[in-house]
């Protein structure tokens, strides 16, 4: 369970309290920019599926209209008796019945429509303008012929020698319906094979956008959420000298009506805020800290320093503790307090008390063995420390190297252990193994003859707290009395964290001579090499 009073404390002091506006803009922007590319993607997706199998429809028709035309003039190549005589009329009108998409047949003389099986004789033959394109094989194609019957509108012609088709008016209200079904689409374009010549265009394109249409080759770019993108589709047989494009000019997120662009709009950036939130809360918010612990552990960004311990009445030094200190890049030096209390609320305690003494272990392990009398101390917790896989690690690790086992001690915090009979059981099992056994931060807690005699501690360190009151009018001055009297009872030797001032020194050392002095009077924490170089001179 993690405390929140002490991730409250350690927030407001890491800059941690809470998300940050800045960055929430900045990131529902970036959020907005990528859920648009997203949703802009699978509609432009949705819309090639979809222009597929349009400009298939229209091609598979077009194909059908050009089989019957082709069909109908070939066949009316060779008139029944005079052109536009009786006989031939009735030819191109039941060439015209078996081929639907035929709307009429005609007949050409001198660049002149004379007659034609639905209208009969002319009365004013219609003048053909230039043909709008000539393929190799001598079709002509007009692409609008508007007043040759006022019933039709842009309807196109095909003439091979003297005979002329009509293309079929349903044909042409068909493909009108089928682009007005497909919401967006820009229309179909129908050409030559080669594409040089265009019969016929319906939808939004317009005379200038044709060429660009047709040429026009699909790429990523298109598929960027940008206006006046196109994507197209085209299919082409060879056989009937046919090339239909399909056009899409509204991709993705520009298919929609205004009205409901907006709509998506709205809801994107919605959703954008909160995901923003969302992340920036992970970043920032309670088990951030967490996270950022459990990483720095894990790249052994948390590392040990080492603070001398002096025997006050040689005034040599005998030992060191090793303190975790954690300078971290972006929350830069964090306080030991916070970083152990929050990684053993967290369960990461193990975690980071296995890597210390790997570290202090590859630190310390030539200096031990070059000082055989010198104690390194470790920070363990009780609850850790009665775990069998521990004891186990520890051993495996002290295997490694050539001190002694009597060069460790594991400093045990009083505080965080609840079961006297376990503790029991495994302080005397370290010891029997050889390693040295101290209660850390004695006077607070649960201090009492019943638990030093339940542990039967080598060692007691006593608080700061308590030699840091020394000379003053306080509780803990006066505390300070009762310990000495306890500690005067006790066959363990005793270790005053925290001496500052040559007056503690004093009154320490006036009262228990052989105690071991700790604090800055003496060495601040070092690094590794520091400590080699003070222990030189």
């Amino acid at each position: 369970m993690l405390n929140p009073i002490l991730f409250s404390a350690s927030h407001s002091q890491y800059g941690l309290t809470k998300p940050s506006t800045i960055n929430i803009v900045l990131l529902t922007s970036l959020i907005v920019f990528i859920l648009s590319l997203i949703i802009h993607a699978i509609i432009m997706s949705i819309s090639l599926d979809t222009l597929r199998s349009y400009s298939f429809i229209n091609f598979t028709r077009a194909e059908q209209v050009a089989f019957h035309l082709q069909t109908g003039l070939n066949l009316a190549q060779t008139p029944l008796g005079e052109p536009c005589s009786e006989p031939d009329l009735s030819q191109l009108n039941e060439i015209k019945q078996t081929y639907f998409f035929i709307g009429d047949l005609g007949r050409i003389k001198q660049g002149k429509i004379i007659c034609t099986a639905q209208q009969g004789i002319l009365s004013h033959p219609y003048d053909l303008s230039l043909a709008d394109a000539i393929t190799a094989d001598g079709t002509h194609y007009w692409n609008s012929q508007t007043d040759l019957f006022r019933t039709q509108e842009d309807q196109p012609i095909i003439g091979l020698n003297s005979t002329v088709a009509f293309i079929s008016t349903p044909f042409l209200i068909l493909t009108r319906q089928g682009y007005f079904n497909i919401r967006g689409m820009g229309g179909v374009i129908y050409a030559e094979a080669e594409q040089r010549y265009i019969y016929s265009y319906y939808g939004e394109l317009l005379p200038r956008t044709i060429e660009p249409t047709i040429t026009h080759k699909n790429s990523w770019v298109d598929w960027l959420p940008l206006p006046g993108h196109f994507i197209t589709y085209t299919h082409c047989n060879q056989l009937y000298n046919l090339c239909v494009t399909s056009v899409d000019m509204r991709l993705g997120l520009y298919k929609f009506p205004i009205g409901q662009f907006l709509i998506i709009s709205v809801i994107i950036i919605l959703l954008s805020i909160s995901v923003a939130i969302m992340i920036e809360s992970f970043r920032v918010g309670p088990r951030a800290f967490v996270r950022r612990l459990k990483k720095q552990i894990c790249r052994d960004h948390i590392y040990p320093v080492y603070q001398p311990q002096i025997d006050l009445e040689t005034k040599t030094v005998i030992g060191v503790e090793s303190l975790a200190r954690w300078n971290d890049p972006k929350l830069g030096m964090v306080s030991p307090e916070i970083f152990i209390r929050v990684a053993e609320s967290s369960g990461l305690i193990e975690t980071l008390t296995k890597k210390m003494v790997s570290y202090v272990f590859r630190e310390m392990s030539t200096t031990l063995e070059k000082f055989p009398s010198l104690t390194v101390s470790l920070n363990v917790s009780a609850e850790l420390l009665s775990n069998d896989s521990f004891i186990t690690f520890l051993n495996h690790q002290t295997a490694k190297y050539n001190f002694q086992r009597k060069q460790i001690v594991l400093e045990i915090t009083e505080t965080t252990t609840n079961n006297n009979d376990k503790m029991s059981r495994f302080s005397k099992e370290l010891k029997q193994q050889g390693y040295l056994v101290s209660i850390d931060d004695f006077g607070t807690g649960l201090s009492n003859l019943s638990w030093l005699s339940t542990l039967e501690p080598t060692e007691l360190k006593v608080d700061k707290i308590f030699t840091q009151a020394i000379h003053t009018e306080t509780v803990n001055s006066i505390s300070m009395e009762g310990i000495f009297s306890m500690l005067d009872h006790l066959q363990v030797q005793v270790v005053f964290e925290g001496i500052e001032t040559e007056q503690q020194l004093a009154y320490i050392y006036d009262r228990v001579p052989d105690a071991i002095g700790q604090g800055w009077l003496f060495a601040k924490p070092m690094r590794i090499n520091e400590l080699k170089k003070f222990l030189k001179n």
